[in-house]
């Protein structure tokens, strides 16, 4: 054996020591681990709270970590998440919930709550209500509402309204848009893709319309007819 083979053969033993040896690292240092935590809502017709439960799997804890309610409420009718964002070992979501009526006659209200996950090798879950937002539109006992949008806006109406509301999640504040093609027409339906465009319907008698909005709130085209946009993670019902 010559002393180059030598040296080659230590310098491939060498190497193989630092790989075998080498500290193993997460493919991302420091991440939040929620990847397996969810939280389910549940509620009873004519009842005036939404109940919500946090489960998953996190470090070496798995199971339910926490529940609570949300409420009272009066007659709720349409619930939403925000999408999360991490902070630290913090996990933070906006959920909206829209209030309507549990008697008569009344304007719907928009309530903001913040969950949060405290995520140490448990999960620590809570919910807090931020902000209570008159909608300043018509509700009655058991009128559907709808609720949809992307990541700054949301679309919120009722079936006893001939308009909608455009709420912006940053600046809380709301802006009416109506119907471009039917004015008397009220609000069938808010539907939303992915990115956050979304479709108003309204109809009146026989008569659809429908309007077209943007991720950034601007409405984009409008006409007759009916349309709507499914998404990925919730199925448009048909019939």
């Amino acid at each position: 054996m010559t002393f180059s083979t030598v040296l080659r053969a230590l310098a491939v033993g060498f190497v193989l020591f630092l790989v075998c040896h080498a500290p193993a690292h997460s493919a991302t240092p420091g991440a939040l681990d929620d990847a397996n935590i969810f939280t389910y809502y549940t509620f009873s017709p004519g009842g005036s709270s939404i109940n919500w439960t946090t489960c998953g799997r996190t470090g070496s804890s798995s199971g339910c970590f926490g529940s609570g309610s949300m409420g009272p409420l009066a007659g709720p009718c349409a619930i939403m998440e925000g999408k999360p964002t991490a902070s630290g070992n913090t996990l933070s979501q906006y959920v909206y919930v829209v209030e309507g009526s549990s008697t008569g006659f009344q304007y719907a209200v928009l309530d903001i709550y913040q969950k949060q996950d405290v995520i140490n090798g448990t999960d620590t879950s809570s919910m807090l209500l931020l902000h209570r937002i008159s909608l300043n539109l018509k509700v009655a006992l058991k009128t559907a509402c709808f609720m949809a949008g992307g990541p700054r806006y949301l679309f919120i109406g009722t079936a006893l309204s001939a308009r909608a509301m455009r709420f912006d999640t940053v600046t809380l504040k709301l802006m009416p848009v109506s119907s471009n093609s039917i004015p008397s027409g009220l609000v069938s339906q808010i539907t939303a893709d992915a990115r956050g465009f979304v479709t108003i319907s309204f109809s009146h008698g026989a008569t659809t319309a429908v309007d077209f909005y943007d991720p950034n709130g601007n409405l984009t085209q409008f006409g007759g007819g009916t349309a709507f946009e499914p998404n990925a993670s919730t199925g448009v019902t048909l019939r």
